[in-house]
């Protein structure tokens, strides 16, 4: 390639050895001709004028005329280009090297020489800064005055892989337009990137002809392996490859990255094999003239669904650790299929890939992704009838994405419901089985509350599920049933809920339900205050989330160890807990995009930095008011960590702020206050409610904003909707001294009023303190 010659030419140019001879062979069309051509070059005699091929005698007297000639002073032979005739060179460079005493001999070929003395380096690919840079100044010296937009610039340097030539031939075209023009237009790279220096070769000129140059030096064997193989967008494994084009796989794949049209990278399970963006387009491009994409397209979907079943058979296991890992490695490819088969409506192929990912997502912590695929997948099942072999497998996809709908606020419900009718609840797996009638009542129940009917409640529901005689059924639904209370405003329930399922939760499968288990119980003792023991769990859930990539739930684990340590005042202990977590950027989702910087706030007020710290809050509320629920129907303003993050920054300008700190986000809050406990609403997340409940509340008695007694009853309503009490401003005990301080006595009588009603027994009341409080209008 240009790059590889311009380089060879700077190294000769300085190198150290007096003699230095440069031969460039891209004109030898022969392997015979090359010891000819050499020796023109080198000026040895019988050799120059010779029109006629030599004879094998002949060539190897040139031969050694040629190591006569080099048999002087220190000399560098540099040969360029020499991938078409590589075995030629091989054979000459090999006998040169061992009969001339102080020879070194430089080759540039996209393969190497596979000779005893040879060392090589491979080139890479250019850095982000360098390959921009290498734009700018082939732009400039096309069109002196162009404008460089820094971004676009690194845009098309990423999306041409780095490569010196495709950023040279794109360079250039700045002649002719804009660089927005060729961001845009390297959709087509091929036919756009012809043209250039016309001092290059032929083949250096467009970028296709580039690749061409060495697709014509491939057999037949090797160019189907780069067709078919240019089908996968992540890379691929041997193992894939075999898959796809037989158990002789290997020795195509090593001519491909003999020829660089094949990099290895060494990943965690092993190697991997990826193809350039534009080698694998130019790869495409070949599968599609060559009649053959329907056939790799199906080689690659029956790779692709046997190893998600693989997987999917392991990742419910104590193998569950390799079981991620090797979805983890084909996670991209195969989600990159599961789109194309269910645009393709192959129904049994989306449930056999659903079953693996599905199951990975959800253990990963990236819920959105299968709320996302709820809807496509379900249009997909609404007319199919699964064989009895997809039957298990039909019902694990339906339980996950109906726990997605049910989450979501309903979306999609009754549709899947409907299929699950249809498909029948009678799973084999007894784990399956009462995930499946959890959800059918979950789903009834949202239902039902979304219809204004009254109905169950979710706990009777579970009872029968609770008394079952197998230990890992009851474990499953005493799960349930926590996560129910918390959300109904009982967090001493859900703990004790919570507790005995960690009790029952075997290893039988894999560690991470006992770490979600653990990861449960601290967030549920840190709504309730008690950060000591919500610290112990997560410390014994943190090991296996990291093991697992679970990062967002490793983020919120995280959190509470930050909060406890600086209730504690071991504020360097805090500080370092957040810089390992910012050191290893883990990725996060929708439950911990604001937790990192809500932990890193409460540190700073506590460090005396409070207009920082109050800040920060502030950048929490803006980064949770712009992130969208995938499958949330009911109000975005009211979407509940958006309403969380307003709540606790609400409470802290209120505690630490001056007198306009948090004027606006309070006006913010009574607007949706009405709306929050409207009876429109589908569902009702009673911690959340809380909080926002309990940030009136603070804020009216602090700022005297509000009736004191109203501010009272706030306060009141929000410890019986079990409001979250994770961040160091929303505790208690400090709600509870404000009210004795500015409204003596008024808690406690509010307390007895209300006796032992909570949640669900108080929405009324609370409706009628905010319609109180609220202005009308």
């Amino acid at each position: 390639m240009v790059w590889e010659s311009s380089l060879a030419q700077v190294i000769a140019h300085g190198a150290e050895q007096p003699v230095v001879h440069f031969v460039e062979l891209v004109g030898v069309t022969a392997p015979d001709d090359l010891v000819s051509e050499v020796g023109s070059a080198l000026g040895v005699r019988d050799s120059v004028a010779r029109r006629d091929r030599l004879t094998p005698e002949q060539r190897a007297d040139v031969r050694s005329r040629i190591a006569q000639q080099l048999d002087g002073a220190p000399t560098l032979l540099v040969l360029d280009n020499c991938e078409h005739i590589v075995a030629a060179v091989a054979d000459l460079v090999a006998f040169l090297v061992a009969t001339v005493r102080d020879l070194t001999v430089l080759t540039t070929s996209r393969s190497p020489l596979a000779i005893g003395a040879e060392r090589v380096y491979p080139l890479g690919r250019l850095g982000a800064y360098d390959g921009s840079e290498l734009f700018r100044r082939r732009a400039v010296a096309a069109r002196p005055g162009v404008q460089l937009d820094e971004d676009r610039v690194d845009e098309i340097v990423t999306r041409l892989d780095g490569l010196p030539l495709a950023i040279e031939l794109a360079a250039v075209k700045v002649r002719a337009m804009s660089v927005a023009d060729i961001a845009r237009r390297l959709e087509n790279r091929f036919e756009l990137l012809r043209g250039g220096d016309r001092n290059a070769p032929d083949r250096h000129q467009t970028l296709v002809a580039v690749i061409d140059w060495s697709w014509n030096l491939l057999s037949e064997r090797e160019r189907r392996a780069m067709r078919w193989l240019s089908v996968f967008h992540d890379g691929f494994t041997l193992a894939a490859a075999e898959a796809m084009l037989g158990a002789d796989a290997f020795a195509a794949i090593e001519e491909l990255v003999d020829q660089s049209l094949l990099t290895v990278v060494e990943a965690p399970l092993g190697f991997r094999y990826r193809m350039l963006e534009t080698v694998r387009e130019f790869g495409r491009m070949q599968l599609i003239d060559s009649g053959e994409d329907g056939a790799a397209r199906a080689a690659q979907r029956a790779w692709a669904t046997a190893y998600a079943d693989a997987g999917a058979g392991r990742i419910y296991s104590p193998a569950q650790f390799e079981a991620m890992d090797e979805l983890r490695a084909e996670e991209s490819n195969l989600a990159d299929i599961l789109r194309q088969v269910l645009a393709d409506d192959e129904a049994e192929s989306v449930i056999r890939l659903f079953c693996a990912l599905g199951v990975f997502w959800t253990i990963a912590g990236e819920h959105q992704r299968v709320i996302m695929l709820a809807g496509p997948v379900a249009d997909l099942l609404a007319e199919w009838e699964p064989p009895a072999e997809m039957l298990e497998k039909t019902r694990l996809v339906l339980a996950l994405l109906l726990f997605g709908a049910a989450v979501t606020g309903g979306s999609g419900l009754e549709r899947l419901m409907a299929i699950l009718d249809r498909v029948g609840i009678e799973a084999a797996d007894p784990q399956l089985r009462v995930m499946l009638k959890v959800m059918q009542a979950m789903a009834g129940t949202v239902a039902r509350a979304g219809a204004g009917e009254p109905g169950r409640p979710l706990e009777d529901e579970l009872t029968e599920l609770i008394a079952d005689p197998d230990p890992e059924v009851r474990a499953r639904a005493y799960t349930f049933l926590s996560h129910e209370r918390e959300n109904l405003g009982d967090p001493e329930g859900a703990l004790a809920a919570g507790t005995e399922a960690l009790r029952l939760t075997g290893t039988a499968g894999g560690p991470w339900p006992r770490a979600m288990l653990h990861a449960q119980l601290s967030g549920l003792y840190a709504q309730l205050g008690r950060l000591g023991e919500a610290a112990h769990h997560a410390r014994e859930a943190v090991p296996v989330l990291r093991r697992l990539g679970a990062d967002d739930d490793l983020i919120q684990t995280h959190a509470v160890l930050v909060t406890y340590a600086v209730e504690q005042g071991r504020l360097e202990e805090a500080a370092e807990i957040l810089a390992e977590l910012s050191e290893k950027q883990p990725r996060g989702g929708f439950g911990s995009r604001g937790a990192v910087h809500g932990a890193k706030a409460q540190l700073l007020l506590a460090q005396g930095r409070v207009q920082e710290g109050l800040a920060l809050f502030g950048e929490v509320v803006a980064t949770m008011g712009e992130l969208p629920f995938p499958g949330f129907t009911d109000d975005p303003d009211l979407v509940p960590w958006r309403v969380a993050a307003e709540a606790v920054t609400v409470v802290s300008c209120a505690r630490h702020g001056e007198a306009s700190d948090g004027a606006d986000l309070f006006d913010v809050l009574m607007a949706k206050a009405p709306r929050l406990v409207s009876r429109e609403r589908r569902s009702q997340d009673y911690p959340v409610t809380g909080m926002l409940l309990l940030a009136l509340g603070v804020w009216g008695l602090l700022r005297d904003a509000l009736p004191r007694e109203e501010s009272v009853r706030l306060l009141v309503l929000a410890d019986r909707f079990g409001y979250s009490r994770s961040f160091l401003d929303m505790r208690w005990e400090l709600a509870v001294a404000d009210a004795a301080r500015l409204a003596p006595g008024v808690l406690e009588r509010v307390s007895a009023e209300y006796g032992e009603r909570r949640g669900l027994a108080l929405v009324d009341e609370a409706r009628g303190v905010i319609a109180r409080v609220v202005p009308a209008g």
